[in-house]
């Protein structure tokens, strides 16, 4: 069984998913299952997904492409039924990794007890100031942890955060409680179906942390 199965979700420029595919493509550290979902993006766009697979033989990489775009819950939902990994990864395709990010998340698994989802460090490559580390909400807001600070406090930085949701721009879940889950709400349209699953995986009894050591640049 591989250690990892990544989901990815394409709808994207071809500029900024060259910039994406170039990442994951030199930080990739284990045999890894890669699906990337192609819901109707450009001919560009396709040509670098088959270039990237013809590339890559090392890894299993699955092309799904449709006609009209679907969305995201969709397309994740569609490759759940492909998953082959231990640990699973949702992807945004305009994050751009740094080094080790697979060793860390195994490492994190490892070391935090009862971890239903380990998310990252999400940050402006504009500006350096944090877009995401967890979310915050109660019924009527959502807070983003953080929002656009320089960096968390020193006390903070060398230790996992327990926090409501995560995002699924880099959201890791094991695949055995996916497979306990089920599979995302389909009522929800590309928004808030990160923070409803992530309610259902609290429900069965798991934690979502942050590990801030894992650190990518995402472009929104």
């Amino acid at each position: 069984m591989k250690k990892f199965s990544l989901v990815i979700t394409i709808f994207q420029t071809p500029s900024i998913l060259r910039m994406f595919l170039d990442s994951l493509g030199g930080t990739l550290e284990f045999c890894s299952q890669i699906i990337f979902i192609d819901d109707a993006c450009e001919k560009a766009s396709k040509k670098m997904l088959i270039m990237f697979k013809s590339k890559f033989t090392e890894h299993d990489i699955v092309i799904i492409s449709h006609q009209r775009c679907k969305g995201c819950v969709q397309n994740i939902n569609e490759a759940f039924d492909l998953l082959q990994g231990e640990y699973t990864v949702l992807l945004d395709s305009d994050i751009i990794f740094n080094e080790r990010w697979q060793t860390k998340l195994l490492e994190s698994f490892a070391n935090v007890k009862n971890a239903g989802a380990i998310g990252a460090k999400l940050i402006f490559p504009q500006s350096g100031g944090i877009q995401n580390c967890g979310l915050a909400f109660s019924e009527c807001m959502i807070k983003h942890l953080y929002f656009l600070s320089s960096n968390i406090h020193e006390n903070e930085s060398e230790k996992f955060i327990k926090v409501q949701s995560t995002v699924f721009a880099f959201c890791a879940i094991p695949t055995k409680i996916i497979h306990e889950i089920g599979k995302l709400d389909e009522s929800f349209f590309n928004g808030n179906e990160d923070v409803d699953y992530q309610l259902r995986i609290g429900e069965h009894g798991y934690n979502i942390y942050i590990n801030p050591n894992i650190e990518v640049w995402h472009w929104e």
